[in-house]
């Protein structure tokens, strides 16, 4: 298995958490936050990109 679909759905659990998170203590910006994670991780697992590639692809910035 490869390190990097291991790291995605590391990233997409932490993601989860971290929306989960922020929808108690309501604050917005930590669920966006969450939801960012969750992409990455999303992106690293079925694609094999590395963080800062899928993060840069989700925010619309790959050239």
């Amino acid at each position: 298995m490869n390190l990097t679909i291991v790291e995605g759905n590391w990233r997409q659990l932490k993601g989860i958490a971290l929306q989960q998170w922020g929808r108690f203590i309501e604050d917005d910006f930590l669920v966006l936050e969450g939801r960012q994670e969750y992409w990455a991780g999303e992106m690293m697992e079925a694609r094999g990109m590395a963080l800062d590639e899928s993060r840069r692809l989700h925010r619309g910035t790959a050239s």
